[in-house]
């Protein structure tokens, strides 16, 4: 994957507002042996979506398998509030807070945190980017108020605390994806 961080600042009488989205795309594979560019999409074989799977596709072919069904990038897609999963980079757990076909609510698991790649948790989840991050104080879904978790979310508060790049945010820390 390729990811880009757009950041604007904009500063109203007192009030400063920072905007942050992040973008990322599907990694292109150069083949070494055609010197052909492939993209990794994931192929849902008609008639049987219970064997999705990653394959990589020339570029020219991606239309056709997007128009049956597939989908850019990765098949996981959670089904529920309280799934789980770990950073494919650094082994660290997250948690669904809240999620619907718009956006999600991600947390580190309670009792730990760790360093995460949100950009990429978003897209293998099938969202496009992140909105917001923030830090937690140490609560699983929730700001600063005890007792709290994906079964009883507390507040959303994004700060921008964990860190200045959303491929890059550590400790206890939260934060929404959408798509566009």
């Amino acid at each position: 994957m390729y990811s880009f961080l757009i950041r604007s600042t904009y500063i109203f009488a007192a009030v400063v507002i920072v905007m942050a989205i992040s973008i990322s795309v599907p990694a292109l594979v150069q083949s070494s042996s055609a010197k052909k560019i492939k993209v990794e999409i994931c192929h849902i074989p008609p008639g049987n979506p219970d064997n999705a799977h990653v394959i990589s596709v020339s570029e020219k072919a991606v239309q056709a398998h997007l128009n049956h069904g597939d989908k850019l990038g990765s098949c996981f897609t959670p089904s529920q509030v309280c799934d789980e999963g770990v950073d494919s980079e650094s082994g660290a757990p997250w948690v669904i807070c809240e999620l619907n076909e718009n956006d999600a609510w991600i947390s580190h698991v309670e009792g730990q945190g760790g360093t995460y790649n949100a950009v990429s948790i978003c897209q293998e989840l099938g969202y496009d980017f992140v909105s917001e991050w923030g830090g937690t104080f140490g609560n699983e879904c929730g700001y600063v108020e005890n007792p709290t978790s994906c079964e009883n979310p507390g507040n959303k508060f994004f700060n921008g605390a964990g860190g200045n790049d959303p491929t890059n945010i550590s400790n206890t820390v939260m934060w929404t994806c959408v798509k566009f």
